[in-house]
């Protein structure tokens, strides 16, 4: 039973373009926006409450007036014998309406102490409402109790109007808060995602050239990348230090191929190619030109003839011919002296088929 063949060691690993994940940034904003929008909801609520109280208080204050100025015109306008039978259920009236405000205030003012303070009052003017002794004296005393209860409900209106006031400001300046803050962290969102574009682009980029670059097959360089390299070693080429270009391939590799099957003659290119590309090393680059051919470029003044030729006959299932021309000594350009590698290697596989014979 054959040993499994290994994987291809210089076949280049393949690269995913990866999306930017956008989720964490958007559950960030919708955690701000709906902190943001609960505080201001808070905010909304207490100008509202001190709007409500505001309003009972000025309302209090209003109707006791009123009432008191028509008690007031009520007991001018009668006689002192009249004045008691006359003004006791008004009274009684005026202090029944006014509890029912005091109640409204102090559910809406829980443990205030100025409400406390009208209620001690209202029970003044409740006592004078069951007293049997009402008199303009005692009118006075309504009067007096009226215009407490009233002046302390408009100290309470204006408390809660300037509550009110902190509140609209607060609830205004937290939504321009709020606004600014989530510009910002869509900004920052934006930017951020904006640079996991650029490398994810980037990587791509990278993955297509590399792609564009090398074999699918064997993972080496192709011809592409072959007349890059050469440009780029064309000034480095001296004749104090030339660069070996070998030109490689198989023998009958086409009948191998036919006879084996594809699958099989590619198990050979991939073995091949990683012979040849651990014999040049780091003295030399590989490329896979098509079909069962090869080229090797040493690095100027570098020697791996030798090495390369030795691992063409490293698979026991086939063997390969190689020729080398040396870059300007023999051939003053790079297509001359792969134009010669080649010529020298069908010449040394012609060579060997007529030692062969």
């Amino acid at each position: 039973m054959s040993a499994p063949t290994p994987p291809p060691l210089h076949r280049p690993s393949p690269t995913t373009l990866t999306p930017p994940k956008r989720w964490p940034w958007l559950a960030l904003v919708l955690a701000v926006g709906i902190a943001a929008i609960g505080a201001l909801l808070i905010l909304h609520a207490r100008e509202q409450h001190a709007r409500r109280a505001e309003m009972q208080a000025t309302l209090f204050a209003t109707d006791l007036r009123d009432s008191v100025r028509q008690i007031t015109l009520v007991g001018n306008s009668l006689p002192a014998a009249q004045l008691a039978p006359a003004l006791t259920p008004v009274i009684a009236a005026t202090a029944q309406t006014a509890n029912a405000r005091v109640d409204q205030l102090a559910a809406l003012l829980k443990g205030d102490a100025q409400v406390t303070r009208m209620r001690a009052q209202l029970r003044q003017v409740a006592a004078l409402a069951t007293s049997k002794r009402t008199s303009i004296l005692s009118s006075d005393h309504l009067t007096l109790a009226a215009d407490q209860m009233a002046d302390t409900a408009d100290a309470i209106a204006a408390q809660q109007h300037d509550r009110a006031t902190w509140a609209a400001r607060e609830t205004i300046a937290g939504g321009a808060l709020t606004i600014a803050l989530s510009l910002a962290i869509v900004g920052l969102a934006l930017q951020r995602a904006s640079r996991l574009v650029v490398r994810a682009g980037r990587r791509q980029a990278r993955m297509l050239q590399e792609l564009a670059d090398h074999d699918p097959l064997t993972g080496l360089a192709n011809r592409r990348r072959l007349a890059d390299d050469l440009a780029r070693l064309a000034p480095q080429a001296t004749a104090d230090a030339p660069v070996q270009v070998m030109i490689c391939d198989l023998d009958g590799f086409k009948g191998l191929n036919d006879t084996l099957g594809h699958e099989a003659g590619d198990e050979i290119l991939i073995a091949l190619a990683d012979a040849i590309a651990d014999a040049a090393g780091d003295d030399g680059d590989v490329y896979r030109l098509g079909g069962d051919e090869f080229c090797v470029l040493s690095k100027p003044g570098a020697d791996v003839a030798a090495m390369v030729t030795a691992s063409l006959r490293s698979d026991p299932r086939v063997t390969g011919s190689a020729g080398t021309a040396l870059w300007p000594h023999d051939a003053p350009s790079a297509r001359g002296a792969m134009r010669l590698a080649d010529e020298r290697m069908y010449a040394a596989k012609a060579a060997r088929r007529s030692a062969a014979a």
